[in-house]
């Protein structure tokens, strides 16, 4: 479950990096957010230790200006924290431990991975990932003994977000979470947002509600408890505040408030087992989780659609070709082709004198017989058939269709409108090399499929032995032979599939040969001639090259932009999820 939280906050990164509509980002941060608090409450588990359990970590919380870097230091009986009038003074977390030997602070810097450890009083940048924690000597009688204690940023100044992280973090380390607010800051939507999204964890919480006059004490207490009630279900939390000093707090000011926290924090700090920290962690992940893969199930949604809409232009494409050629009474050509291979098997006296100098060459079959006549004469290579003018058309046709689908994806989908474009934009990029790929596949389709036109043709004529009046009067008639010649010719590249056709002798034979069996018999090889074909077509030029080449389109695009989380890990994290029974396989 740790490794797919983690693949998850990637991706919501990258997306956020492109995401350019203001609400749509809003939301990427929200959930962003609570999916760093999840892989932090994970990773604390999994980083469990006798050197975890044996300190208390104490996260102070607040929102800026509300007095939280003083607050460590009264609590801390010490100037540690670094404090300053100016609002974003605290950039990284900043830990104090108190007592605490130093072997046993080793493992934070394991639970910060990818933050650097920074030395004490070292500020740095807003945008550094950074944290530090120092080791403070102190009587055992300290209230704070073997608690380390950490100094936050605000999570609601103008540049939170590139410090939020390391709040989160820190939130999700606490045994207890010190809430730090101001009269001012105590209704700030960012405050109870924040303790909205950390309630599933049920860490106890308590409030410090500070620079506060006596004659509002009792209304501001009164007021923030309503407003818990109103974001929460638990129950309302201990305030204690801190009056307001125009000189600034120091211990000896609030030392009876201070005394009153000290005893509020201890009596709210017990650690929690194992076992109650899973759970919570569960049931924070639980709640989130839909909301959390909604946008990568939309991501998935749009590449199904794309595939979809690929496969639908293929197969409209191939109905074309099925239509404009297959089953064109004028176009198609193929089976006229392997009549024409037909005749010259007959091995006619017109014809016979041509076909034994080629036998000089090669013996039969008669295949190799035709590729070196074709090959004697220079450009029939060159002469284009019917059948690969219609395949460009309908290629043509297919890139089209896309494209005007597309756009009209983009402006139906108004969400995705922007991907829809985008796909548009690449289609037209790719558009010319695939075309070329389609150009070579189709003259790879036509050497290839040569071999089903001879079977059909020795089929004919292994029927037509079964016939010998029939054979034989091919055989001895005038008509036959000059036939069997243009059936030649049409193999050298000397005349094109058309003109055989509706050559009177090829006219002829034709008529000859469809009577009864025979007739019924060409019928069968030219229909499972026609099917085998356009299943060829289908694989070779259609679903293997044109949805293949494109299938990929939104990779090339979109991936550095993208949650590219496949469906298949988000339904076994899901798996996971429904089915935990609270142990270590979620780790």
């Amino acid at each position: 479950m740790l490794e797919f939280i983690r693949q998850l906050e990637s991706g919501y990164r990258r997306v956020m990096e492109s995401c350019h509509d203001a609400d749509q980002r809003m939301v990427l941060e929200t959930h962003l957010a609570e999916i760093q608090i999840a892989e932090a409450a994970l990773h604390r588990l999994v980083l469990s230790s006798p050197e975890q359990q044996s300190t208390v970590q104490l996260a102070v919380l607040g929102p800026t200006q509300a007095g939280k870097s003083t607050t460590v230091n009264l609590l801390l009986q010490d100037e540690q924290a670094g404090v300053s009038p100016l609002a974003g003074y605290t950039v990284h977390p900043q830990g104090f431990a108190v007592n605490v030997p130093e072997q046993q602070l080793s493992w934070l810097q394991t639970y910060f991975e990818g933050f650097s450890k920074v030395e004490p009083g070292v500020r740095g940048q807003p945008d550094d990932k950074s944290f530090t924690v120092s080791s403070i000597s102190a009587n055992t009688h300290h209230p704070l003994n073997q608690v380390i204690t950490w100094d936050t940023p605000d999570f609601d100044s103008l540049g939170a977000a590139l410090y939020q992280e390391g709040v989160l973090k820190t939130a999700a380390l606490a045994d207890v979470i010190l809430l730090v607010l101001s009269k001012d800051k105590y209704a700030d939507q960012s405050v109870w947002d924040m303790m909205k999204m950390l309630e599933t964890l049920a860490c106890p919480t308590v409030v410090c509600l500070n620079k506060v006059t006596q004659d509002a004490e009792t209304v501001l207490i009164n007021s923030l408890k309503d407003k818990w009630k109103q974001v929460r279900s638990d129950k309302p939390v201990d305030i204690v505040s801190f009056p307001y000093h125009k000189s600034g707090l120091s211990v000896d000011a609030v030392e009876k408030e201070l005394a009153g926290l000290y005893k509020t924090l201890q009596k709210s700090a017990v650690k929690l087992d194992l076992k109650k920290r899973e759970k919570h962690a569960l049931s924070f992940i639980r709640l989130h989780f839909d909301a959390w893969v909604e946008p990568v199930v939309a991501e998935h949604r749009l590449y199904t659609q794309w595939e979809q809409l690929l496969q639908d232009k293929a197969t409209a494409a191939l109905g074309m070709y099925h239509r404009d050629y297959l089953n064109h009474p004028q176009h198609y050509e193929t089976f006229n082709k392997a009549l024409a291979e037909l005749l010259t098997l007959l091995e006619l006296p017109g014809v016979a004198k041509a076909l034994a100098k080629l036998r000089k060459v090669v013996t039969w079959p008669v295949r190799q017989l035709l590729q070196i006549g074709k090959r004697s004469i220079p450009g029939a290579e060159d002469i284009e058939s019917l059948e690969t003018r219609i395949l460009g058309q309908v290629s043509d046709h297919f890139f089209i269709q896309l494209g005007e689908a597309l756009l009209q994806k983009s402006e139906q989908d108004q969400r995705h409108a922007d991907w829809w474009r985008d796909m548009n934009r690449r289609l037209r990029e790719q558009r010319q090399s695939v075309e070329t790929l389609f150009a070579g596949a189709i003259q790879d389709y036509h050497r290839s499929f040569q071999d089903d036109i001879h079977r059909t043709a020795f089929s004919l004529y292994n029927k037509l032995q079964e016939h010998p009046a029939t054979l034989n009067s091919l055989r001895t008639t005038r008509v036959a032979t000059d036939a069997a010649a243009l059936a030649l010719a049409l193999h050298t590249g000397g005349i094109g599939v058309q003109d055989f056709v509706i050559a009177p002798a090829v006219l002829s034979i034709t008529s000859m040969m469809t009577e009864g069996a025979l007739g019924q018999h060409m019928n069968r090889l030219a229909n499972k001639l026609k099917k085998t074909q356009k299943e060829v077509v289908k694989q070779a030029l259609f679903d293997g090259l044109l949805v293949k080449q494109l299938n990929d389109l939104p990779s090339s695009i979109h991936s550095g932009k993208q949650f590219n989380i496949p469906a298949s890990v988000v339904d076994d994290a899901k798996n996971k999820l429904g089915n935990s029974r609270y142990g270590l396989q979620l780790f």
